[in-house]
């Protein structure tokens, strides 16, 4: 336009015509957000509720802790954890990761509806109250209908929690295969006679898995008290060693490692312990060897979801890369609704331009 005569004015205000102009435009703007919102919200639903079950699978959820203290709430977690991990070793059971079934802690959906989402034919429920020396542990197992299959109940001093846990998941596992599945004592560095120390590694783990607020710290403090506790427990090694590996580097991927070593000296067929060496073998170079120790790992408990994504990084840098694909893949049938294994592949997917695939893992970590 031509430059304004100095003094002269001019109407700017809105006309009639103008405010028609900005409703049409709003209304499209509105139409096109809803239908996109339509969109997703069908995909997510469609994407979240499509997996298919299989045969002999089962979801631990995570059990209620009924303590009248609640920051105790990490003891029935680490109970979880245990009977979940013993039955990942019966090689005839699918057993989800704990990250997928903790989804579903508190919440409000059936058990039919869990079973559908998460793809299982069985849900283990239940609950844990301690008072003072002696701990109650309830279990009962669903079907994919919600029928009860089976329940039990157990009263037993705090020290015999890890005979607990075999009893638990012995009986599940009965219930699963119809035969009784033999009772397998742990190897002694994988259990300790101090509850304290056991308390402090499943703090540790707590705040390890939470990844909020000082994590990092809080997670060393409680990993090396259970350490200066009991010396020969195991867990706690490997548990700081991936903290270590997650935190640090350089020089101190040799601490990591020196820490995984240990933990497999005291136990040498620990999962997380092959798991975290595996790790550290791999960010030092040794992707072969690195290899070898997370499938060791898996080997002995397929439910150890981040042991997938870990094997990926040394199959990659050798050169590997369908065969790194299909770990991935394998971790996310374990773990179907892990943040870390879905945000993780989603990028693989973007990078080699695979990108409906990317779009559809990102719309399953959203729903």
């Amino acid at each position: 336009t031509e430059p304004a005569d100095p003094g002269e004015i001019f109407d700017n205000s809105l006309k009639r015509t103008d405010y028609i102009v900005l409703a049409a435009l709003l209304a499209i703007g509105a139409a096109i957000v809803l239908g996109s919102l339509q969109k997703i919200v069908e995909e997510v639903d469609e994407t979240v509720a499509a997996a298919a079950k299989i045969a002999n699978s089962v979801a631990v959820l995570p059990f209620v802790n009924l303590d009248t203290r609640p920051d105790t709430g990490y003891f029935s977690d680490g109970i979880t954890e245990e009977i979940l991990h013993r039955l990942s070793t019966i090689g005839v059971l699918h057993v989800l990761a704990s990250t997928s079934s903790f989804a579903f802690r508190d919440s409000e959906e059936t058990p039919t509806a869990i079973s559908d989402k998460l793809g299982v034919r069985y849900l283990l429920q239940g609950s844990v109250r301690r008072d003072g020396e002696y701990v109650r542990v309830t279990a009962r197992l669903l079907d994919e209908s919600g029928f009860q299959v089976w329940s039990n109940r157990y009263d037993r001093k705090l020290e015999s929690i890890f005979v607990i846990q075999a009893e638990i998941a012995g009986k599940v596992s009965s219930e699963i295969v119809n035969e009784i599945v033999p009772q397998q004592e742990l190897p002694e560095g994988r259990t300790t006679e101090n509850m304290e120390a056991y308390n402090a590694y499943l703090k540790g783990r707590a705040y390890f898995d939470s990844r909020s607020g000082d994590w990092k710290n809080e997670a060393a403090t409680a990993f090396d008290r259970a350490i200066e506790l009991d010396p020969d427990f195991a867990p706690p090694y490997a548990g700081k060693a991936t903290l270590v590996i997650n935190s640090n580097s350089g020089p101190h991927w040799e601490e990591a490692r020196d820490l995984a070593l240990k933990s497999l000296e005291l136990d040498p067929e620990l999962p997380l312990g092959l798991a975290a060496l595996g790790l550290t073998q791999s960010v030092l170079g040794e992707n072969e060897r690195a290899i070898e120790s997370l499938r060791r790992a898996l080997g002995l408990d397929p439910s150890l979801a981040i042991a997938y994504t870990w094997s990926t990084m040394p199959l990659n840098n050798l050169g590997r890369h369908d065969e790194a694909r299909a770990m991935a893949e394998r971790g996310l049938e374990v773990d179907p609704l892990s943040p870390v294994l879905l945000r993780n592949a989603s990028a693989n997917a973007n990078n080699r331009g695979d990108f409906d695939r990317a779009e559809h893992r990102l719309l399953r970590l959203t729903g």
